[in-house]
């Protein structure tokens, strides 16, 4: 995708929003020498049931994408083609369930009307549980990040992170699109290739948070990633990630109080203590990088 993700965002929920409620959305100019109207009326109207259902089933094909890949990392790709074809079992039933509509442009100016009508169907899908997919998901959740000089306070106390996010959308056609690339490759032993239009799909989900403070978010994550390397003998990418950790853990250090940057540091002391050990190790610096990701989270 060439367009920039956030106003993907906001295209997509415009799109979903009109096409749910079947609005139309007029547009003039202060003196009528033109104007235009936009008309999106679905053939059926779904239910919240329903649109919660399409969520969720928009979910589950990002988790079959998710565990596809990770199969892919860890055991070879034996499981992946599975967790493939599971991801276009929902594609198929999403396609199925979504309602056609149809869409009336209308411009008009003086004794000239262009008018345009079409039926088409409803593609792109809000994702349940957005904030569990920015954990499953990460590092591939592209993300907008507000800069300090546009920051607004939180209301939050001194040393907390804070996420607040919109909404997140999944294209079905890009689904369906990468998802088979992915079978065939799988069905081909191309298992790289494989990986890589997994990828693609995850990197094209529409995903956009308002604001995010995530340095001590992602500095608990990179932890976790560097113990799964490790557990596969993977030294120099773990350590990679531990860097990782402790550079966003003195980005936070630097922004909170005294006692949260104190608290911070020690963090910061007893990641760099197993990295340094890490391969003499493997087995209990795989078991502390657990425990220091549930202590990041429980701060959170």
């Amino acid at each position: 995708m060439n367009i920039p993700n956030k106003i993907m965002s906001v295209v997509a929920f415009t799109i979903t929003f009109l096409f749910l409620c079947g609005l139309a959305v007029p547009q003039a100019r202060a003196d009528e020498r033109i104007s235009s109207q936009v008309k999106v009326s679905p053939n059926v109207q779904l239910t919240n049931t329903q649109k919660d259902s399409l969520s969720l089933a928009a979910e589950q094909i990002l988790q079959q994408v998710k565990e596809a890949r990770s199969d892919i990392t860890y055991s070879g790709g034996a499981k992946a083609l599975k967790h493939v074809q599971k991801g276009l079992e929902l594609v198929n039933i999403i396609n199925i369930a979504l309602p056609e509509y149809d869409l009336t442009t209308t411009i008009k100016s003086g004794n000239a009307t262009y008018r345009d009508e079409k039926k088409r169907k409803q593609s792109v899908i809000p994702v349940s549980g957005e904030l569990d997919e920015l954990f499953t998901r990460f590092p591939y959740t592209n993300t907008g990040k507000q800069g300090a000089e546009g920051k607004q306070p939180t209301g939050k106390s001194e040393g907390d992170a804070d996420v607040r996010y919109s909404r997140t959308f999944l294209d079905v056609r890009d689904a369906e699109f990468y998802l088979k690339q992915a079978a065939a490759d799988l069905q081909t032993k191309d298992i790289a290739q494989a990986d890589t239009s997994l990828a693609t799909l995850q990197d094209n989900v529409i995903h956009e948070l308002d604001e995010v403070d995530l340095p001590l978010l992602s500095a608990g994550l990179s932890p976790i990633e560097a113990a799964r390397m490790a557990v596969h003998n993977q030294y120099s990418g773990a350590k990679v990630f531990l860097k990782e950790a402790t550079d966003r853990l003195k980005m936070y250090k630097s922004e909170v109080g005294r006692d949260a940057a104190k608290t911070t540091q020690g963090t910061i002391n007893e990641i760099k203590k197993i990295s340094n050990v890490l391969q003499e190790q493997k087995e209990s610096s795989a078991q502390k990088l657990n425990k220091i990701w549930n202590k990041i989270v429980n701060s959170l």
